[in-house]
């Protein structure tokens, strides 16, 4: 009975130094980076990455705009790919620059959106609704 304690008082050392080291070392997750609305030329959505684009029009720029706007930071992102297999792709042309952004529900139905190589963020729920009606 006492090597099992001893055992398993070692295993949550262990564990909790590296969780320890783990939050030393990464790097925080960065507030999601938004456009200047003001400068927003075009906004289109896409299931497919090599696929067609569908333009929003213009009056649902803000509500979409705000609902990015209001993503909470998750996690970090560390690949090209995205996590989520059934994403909507958001793509930001402004006078300057075109962002993408990619919105899908995780496998215990957070709604996330996911700046490849930036970060993971959550959003409501109601982002994916509304980007679901346009390119459906």
């Amino acid at each position: 009975m006492k090597t099992i304690v001893v055992k398993l008082s070692a295993f949550i050392l262990i564990l909790a130094s590296l969780m320890g080291m783990n939050a030393c070392f990464s790097e925080p997750v960065r507030k999601l980076t938004m456009v200047d609305r003001e400068k927003v030329e075009y906004i289109a959505v896409f299931t497919d990455y090599e696929g067609p684009m569908k333009d929003v029009p213009e009056t649902s720029h803000a509500i979409i705009l705000a609902y990015l706007e209001m993503a909470t930071p998750f996690r970090n992102s560390i690949s090209d790919s995205v996590y989520g297999e059934d994403y909507i792709g958001i793509k930001v042309k402004t006078v300057e620059t075109t962002v993408y952004y990619f919105v899908y529900r995780d496998w215990l139905g957070r709604t996330l959106v996911e700046v490849p190589y930036n970060a993971i963020y959550r959003v409501n729920s109601k982002l994916y609704d509304t980007l679901y009606d346009f390119v459906n």
